[in-house]
């Protein structure tokens, strides 16, 4: 039986699955056998932001919610120096664009243990200029920062260590520069 969601029926769905502190997230609607729930938030225009402010309950910080805040980071020091940032909705296939021209893909990672950072690119054609990784500590600290063309970002998984092959792309937003004076 299909169920027509009017925004009060969400409202009291989201506050029965919800602890009265935080909102529930995906994950915890569909462990409790909520997908149409999970699909009715995800269709709705303002979504689970909106939704979480509207009801007043916090966000549960997920990887999504630590991606955004680096991606309104960046965006925030590109117009800093002067440059226009623009964050893009989520279904587009770059995080920023960038003067109008340059799509920017954020991506952030903690150190898995002795490997390194490891950032995942999920699809294989590449919507993107540059890629921006950010490896970050337990408590989501940027430690470093990386340019990346996104000719260098064919593979799948991306791992960035100590060694000497990614200093060059240290903190390299002269990149960004270049491509947005052609």
């Amino acid at each position: 039986m299909r169920i027509k969601w009017s925004d009060n029926l969400l409202a009291a769905e989201i506050r029965k699955y919800s602890d009265g502190v935080h909102m529930p997230n995906s994950k915890d609607l569909r462990l409790s056998e909520q997908n149409r729930l999970v699909c009715a938030i995800s269709r709705h225009p303002l979504k689970w932001r909106w939704w979480a402010s509207r009801l007043g309950l916090a966000l549960k910080r997920s990887n999504t919610q630590r991606s955004y805040e680096q991606e309104q980071n960046i965006a925030s020091m590109l117009r800093r120096t002067g440059h226009t940032a623009s964050l893009t909705p989520a279904k587009c296939p770059h995080d920023i664009l960038v003067d109008g021209a340059v799509r920017v893909e954020v991506k952030i990672a903690r150190k898995f243990l002795k490997q390194g950072h490891i950032f995942c690119f999920g699809r294989a054609d590449r919507e993107f200029d540059f890629a921006v990784l950010v490896c970050v500590d337990a408590s989501d600290h940027p430690i470093r920062t990386l340019i990346l063309p996104a000719s260098r970002c064919r593979q799948q998984t991306i791992t960035v260590t100590n060694a000497e092959q990614w200093c060059q792309w240290d903190d390299r937003w002269d990149l960004l520069e270049v491509e947005t004076d052609q």
